[in-house]
C-alpha cells in the first residue's frame, strides 16, 4: 500500500499543511468519498492542525490538491458545518469553530426530535 500523501498548504502564510493519505480517500470502499474526506478533515480539526477561527483552504484548493470534484468537497464541508465543527461565511471562507460552539444542532432537550414529536401527537403509539 502506498504512503503517498496529498499535501495542501493553508490559505494564509504560516497556515498548516494538510496531509491526507491518498489510500484513505481512493481505496475501494462502500463509504462515499465525501464522507471519507469529511472524516479526514474532522480528524485534522480534532487533532488541532487547524486552530479555532482559522480559515480552511477554499473548496477549489482542496479539490485541486486532492484530485476530487468541488461538489465532493462541498458535501464534506456541509457535513462538518452541520456538526458545527466549521462555519461558512459567504465571500470569506470556511472557518474552524471554537470547541465551545460545537455540538449537535438539536442538543437542547426542550426541542423534540421526530420520535418525541410523533409520540406527543399520538400518545398511544397509533
Amino acid at each position: 500500500m502506498s504512503t503517498e500523501q496529498a499535501t495542501l498548504n493553508g490559505p494564509q502564510r504560516g497556515s498548516p499543511v494538510i496531509r491526507i493519505p491518498r489510500e484513505t480517500l481512493f481505496r475501494t470502499s462502500p463509504i462515499p468519498l465525501y464522507h471519507r474526506l469529511g472524516e479526514q478533515l474532522r480528524q485534522l480539526i480534532d487533532r488541532g492542525v487547524f486552530s479555532p477561527d482559522e480559515r480552511l483552504p477554499s473548496e477549489q484548493e482542496i479539490a485541486d490538491h486532492l484530485y476530487v470534484s468541488r461538489p465532493t468537497v462541498r458535501h464534506a464541508l456541509n457535513s462538518l458545518e452541520r456538526d458545527r465543527l466549521v462555519r461558512r461565511e459567504q465571500g470569506r471562507g470556511t472557518f474552524v469553530n471554537p470547541v465551545v460552539d460545537r455540538g449537535p444542532l438539536n442538543a437542547s432537550s426542550d426541542q423534540p426530535g421526530p420520535r418525541r414529536l410523533r409520540q406527543s401527537l399520538h400518545p398511544n403509539g397509533q
